[in-house]
Protein backbone atom coordinates (compact mmCIF):
# COMPACT_ATOMS: atom_id res chain seq x y z
CA UNK A 1 0.00 0.00 0.00
CA UNK A 2 1.24 3.67 -0.61
CA UNK A 3 -0.09 6.31 0.46
CA UNK A 4 1.01 10.33 -1.01
CA UNK A 5 0.00 12.90 1.38
CA UNK A 6 -0.19 16.16 -0.72
CA UNK A 7 -1.29 18.82 2.35
CA UNK A 8 0.59 18.13 5.76
CA UNK A 9 -1.72 21.02 7.11
CA UNK A 10 -4.91 18.34 6.65
CA UNK A 11 -3.58 15.09 7.15
CA UNK A 12 -5.12 13.12 10.49
CA UNK A 13 -2.56 9.81 11.40
CA UNK A 14 -4.50 8.77 13.73
CA UNK A 15 -8.10 8.32 11.10
CA UNK A 16 -5.78 6.83 8.76
CA UNK A 17 -4.39 4.44 10.91
CA UNK A 18 -7.91 3.71 12.64
CA UNK A 19 -9.64 3.30 8.98
CA UNK A 20 -6.45 1.22 7.74
CA UNK A 21 -6.44 -1.24 10.93
CA UNK A 22 -10.35 -1.82 10.45
CA UNK A 23 -9.80 -2.25 6.48
CA UNK A 24 -7.29 -5.00 7.21
CA UNK A 25 -9.02 -6.13 9.99
CA UNK A 26 -12.10 -6.97 7.64
CA UNK A 27 -9.93 -8.01 4.21
CA UNK A 28 -7.96 -10.37 6.41
CA UNK A 29 -9.94 -11.62 9.63
CA UNK A 30 -8.31 -15.11 9.64
CA UNK A 31 -4.78 -13.77 9.49
CA UNK A 32 -5.55 -10.62 11.78
CA UNK A 33 -3.49 -10.98 14.58
CA UNK A 34 -3.73 -8.04 17.44
CA UNK A 35 -0.26 -8.64 19.38
CA UNK A 36 1.56 -5.29 19.44
CA UNK A 37 -1.50 -3.17 18.74
CA UNK A 38 -1.99 -2.45 22.97
CA UNK A 39 1.38 -0.36 22.15
CA UNK A 40 0.37 1.36 19.45
CA UNK A 41 -3.10 2.21 20.35
CA UNK A 42 -2.07 2.60 24.25
CA UNK A 43 -5.82 2.66 25.26
CA UNK A 44 -7.86 -0.46 25.88
CA UNK A 45 -11.09 0.95 25.16
CA UNK A 46 -10.13 1.57 21.39
CA UNK A 47 -8.48 -1.74 20.97
CA UNK A 48 -11.32 -3.61 22.57
CA UNK A 49 -13.61 -1.75 20.21
CA UNK A 50 -11.22 -2.72 17.16
CA UNK A 51 -11.23 -6.48 18.53
CA UNK A 52 -15.21 -5.90 18.44
CA UNK A 53 -15.41 -5.43 14.79
CA UNK A 54 -15.91 -1.23 15.43
CA UNK A 55 -15.90 0.60 12.12
CA UNK A 56 -12.85 3.27 12.13
CA UNK A 57 -15.42 6.35 12.75
CA UNK A 58 -16.72 4.49 16.12
CA UNK A 59 -13.03 4.08 16.84
CA UNK A 60 -12.32 7.55 16.51
CA UNK A 61 -15.40 8.75 18.83
CA UNK A 62 -13.89 6.98 21.52
CA UNK A 63 -10.93 9.28 21.26
CA UNK A 64 -12.73 12.68 20.98
CA UNK A 65 -12.78 13.57 24.44
CA UNK A 66 -8.81 12.29 24.94
CA UNK A 67 -8.23 14.51 21.90
CA UNK A 68 -9.55 17.49 22.67
CA UNK A 69 -7.74 17.74 25.80
CA UNK A 70 -4.44 17.12 24.23
CA UNK A 71 -5.14 19.22 21.98
CA UNK A 72 -5.69 22.27 24.70
CA UNK A 73 -2.54 21.21 26.11
CA UNK A 74 -0.36 21.42 22.85
CA UNK A 75 -1.83 24.75 21.72
CA UNK A 76 -0.23 26.49 24.85
CA UNK A 77 3.36 25.34 23.41
CA UNK A 78 2.83 26.20 19.96
CA UNK A 79 5.03 28.40 18.42
CA UNK A 80 3.00 29.32 15.57
CA UNK A 81 -1.07 28.10 15.78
Amino acid sequence: MQIAITDRAVFRALPLGLAMACGLRALHAKEWQMAGYEKLLLDGAVLQALESGANWPELMATYEGELAEFNARRARYLRYP
